[in-house]
């Protein structure tokens, strides 16, 4: 209640997932009952200003930013970040179930036997994903993320140089984790609340793989691997620059397509090559999860994000797993303006699952 009235207040989230490739910029609010968005919009990151989600040059990206929100006529003054960075660590940690002012000296200890890093040099971020007994103790389950200081402080800079009010830095396997649990239908009413489910995000130069079993967070990796690689490898099997070679690629209507030219038929290799890669390293943390204990398997699989387009991509990984696969093109309790009804949503859910709880 006490959020929704503040949205109601301050009024929308200007939410920005900054990747590699694209900026994607969501103005909405947030109530229990549903999602509202008010403008999906995309611009390209500005060369070199943002590597493995660190801000390399804030002057140049605050430019682009300030720019779209100028043209756009964005009034937001509260803005949220969500991002994914290999320089983010997290860990699962099972404690007995104690007072919140004690968690976090007991989670530091606990972190610091382990992690060969300086714990005073990052930020610590937690959330209970369960509860449970064990031998009479009542224990909780931890999903612990350590953000470094440096990294978050440029943000929260960045904010200030866009004159806005920063509230959040969210991270995307958490903001994707809190839009498909808010009401766990996916794809016009698929219930997946009692199921257990693979979210692989296909990004430009990484994908995100986190499992969800019936809506509590089980597992989350970060793969240095996206969709840029399509582009590299056409690129340099057919010569282009990589913007033809992804024009060439968006041209193959189904990489599991039979009646093919033989330019068709090399693009198409090469596609199916990478992504068998992909399929090489997703499947190593499938068989992490599934071995952690007896029952552990996955139900379906959903993909989103720009390497997600790649067409017949659901039906290779069906395939090549054996467990159904879908595009993720709808989620429930998302409402979007009038204005944006044939606007896809598969490249912003993490953007938008960031205002949750704002």
């Amino acid at each position: 209640m006490k959020n929704q009235l503040l949205n109601m207040f301050y009024g929308p989230f200007l939410s920005l997932d900054i990747g590699s490739h694209s900026i994607k910029i969501v103005e909405g609010n947030w109530t229990r009952s549903a999602i509202n968005i008010e403008r999906l919009i995309s611009i390209p990151t500005p060369l070199e200003t943002v590597s493995d989600g660190k801000i390399t040059d804030i002057n140049k990206l605050r430019e682009a930013v300030s720019t779209t929100i100028e043209i756009e006529k964005i009034k937001a003054k509260r803005l949220i970040f969500t991002i994914g960075s290999t320089s983010v660590i997290t860990r699962e940690i099972i404690l007995p179930t104690t007072k919140p002012e004690e968690i976090k000296s007991i989670l530091e200890y606990e972190l610091q036997q382990y992690l060969p890093v300086n714990l005073d040099d990052y930020i610590l971020q937690k959330k209970i994903l369960e509860e449970f007994m064990e031998s009479g103790i009542k224990k909780s389950n931890l999903q612990v993320a350590a953000l470094p200081k440096e990294m978050v402080s440029e943000y929260y800079q960045l904010a200030q140089l866009l004159k806005l009010k920063a509230v959040v830095l969210d991270l995307n396997f958490n903001s994707i984790y809190k839009l498909i649990i808010e009401k766990a239908f996916l794809n016009k009413g698929e219930d997946v609340s009692n199921k257990t489910i693979a979210v692989v995000d296909i990004g430009y130069k990484s994908m995100n793989v986190i499992i969800i079993e019936k809506k509590v967070l089980k597992f989350n990796r970060l793969i240095q691997s996206g969709g840029n690689e399509i582009d590299v490898n056409l690129a340099n099997a057919l010569n282009l620059t990589l913007r033809e070679a992804s024009e060439k690629k968006k041209e193959i209507k189904n990489i599991q397509g039979s009646t093919l030219s033989e330019l068709e038929e090399i693009v198409n290799s090469n596609i199916k090559a990478t992504i068998d890669n992909w399929v090489y390293d997703i499947e190593r943390l499938f068989k992490y999860y599934t071995s952690r204990e007896v029952n552990n398997k996955l139900d379906a699989i959903y993909l989103y994000g720009g390497g997600s387009r790649v067409k017949g991509i659901e039906g290779y990984f069906k395939e090549a797993f054996q467990i159904p696969t879908y595009k993720l093109t709808d989620i429930a309790g998302i409402n979007k303006n009038k204005n944006l009804l044939t606007k896809d949503l598969d490249t912003y859910y993490n953007a938008i699952g960031a205002m949750i709880g704002r």
